[in-house]
């Protein structure tokens, strides 16, 4: 042991120490890349490695970073490609997602008799109503009106007070299981009434929430707690609801659906 080392630490060299500093000189610049043989590195290698060195992550012990050349490889800054790595490539268009171009889109022939606007201009009375459920059965693909018992009950929010059950306009029964229990209101949207003083006035229809329409809804109700398969469904041809049967039918939790402007000729 000498100074305190272990002589095992003491590394021996065949190499002698040059007493001439031009000598040391001449071996650090064989150590120059060029000297040793190693390829220059390419042009495109000095351009990319201002701009994509951070582009790719490690380096040589040096801290020398890799850069991608044009090529798409990852190359050292000799322009060796670097292993273990794969060319980077843009992807080819049939690797990419199919964007069809958007095309207008038309609404298919309908498969009711008349149109809507036929339909909103017949008169009132029987005919009007009856030819408004036909309507929505050929649309939906309906059953003939069905009637549903309903026994009273004292439910806190939805009673129902009146007897005679639920008669659907409309059911739909659907593929699974459900039924679509479709009431349709084809009320007129404007109106002529008589004033006292023998005038006349048009003044803009709605469909009210009267005391038998509300017993409409709660029979609907009943029969949707006693059958979760039974989803009311109110339709509204012409005239709108009024706000009280919209506010009605929105707590109530039931769907409807209100018809705008008739589609031009």
């Amino acid at each position: 042991m000498s100074d305190g080392v272990p002589e095992r630490w003491h590394l021996e060299s065949d190499v002698e120490a040059p007493d001439d500093p031009d000598e040391v000189d001449e071996l650090d610049d064989a150590e120059d890349p060029e000297e040793c043989g190693a390829p220059e590195a390419p042009d495109y290698v000095a351009d990319l490695a201002g701009t994509q060195e951070d582009s790719a992550e490690g380096g040589d012990p040096e801290g020398n970073k890799p850069v991608v050349s044009n090529d798409g490889h990852i190359r050292d800054k000799y322009g060796n490609v670097v292993h273990d790595t794969e060319p980077v490539r843009e992807p080819h268009k049939d690797d990419l997602p199919n964007v069809k171009e958007h095309k207008t889109r038309e609404l298919m022939p309908g498969t009711a008799e008349r149109t809507l606007r036929e339909m909103r201009a017949m008169r009132h009375g029987r005919a009007r109503y009856k030819g408004a459920e036909n309507y929505l059965r050929e649309m939906m693909g309906g059953a003939p009106e069905q009637h549903y018992p309903v026994p009273k009950n004292d439910h806190p929010y939805h009673p129902v007070e009146t007897p005679g059950g639920r008669h659907v306009d409309v059911p739909v029964h659907m593929p699974d299981g459900r039924t679509l229990a479709v009431e349709v209101k084809h009320y007129l949207e404007w109106r002529t009434i008589t004033l006292k003083d023998g005038s006349t006035r048009t003044v803009q229809g709605e469909v009210p929430l009267s005391d038998g329409i509300k017993q409409q809804i709660n029979k609907d109700l009943a029969l949707r707690r006693a059958d979760s398969k039974f989803d009311p469904r109110w339709v509204f041809l012409h005239a709108p609801p009024s706000q009280a049967l919209r506010n009605y039918l929105t707590q109530a939790r039931v769907i409807f659906v209100e018809y705008g402007p008739a589609p031009k000729k």
